[in-house]
């Protein structure tokens, strides 16, 4: 499934959460990103959404 997430540059990018391998809170402050997702290809990634609000994502399927 790819769904739309939101950067740390406040951009936006579609991302298959079927090749998400590893999702970590980061210290959150305010304004900053939630989360840190890594890629099977070995991105990281740092993304404002929860990796609850992610996880529900995939649930929706």
């Amino acid at each position: 499934m790819i769904s739309k997430l939101t950067t740390s540059q406040k951009a936006e990018v579609w991302v298959n959460l079927d090749q998400i391998v590893q999702m970590t809170t980061i210290s959150v402050q305010d304004g900053s990103p939630a989360t840190e997702i890594i890629m099977a290809n070995g991105a990281a990634i740092n993304v404002y959404e929860q990796p609850a609000d992610i996880a529900n994502l995939t649930k929706a399927r």
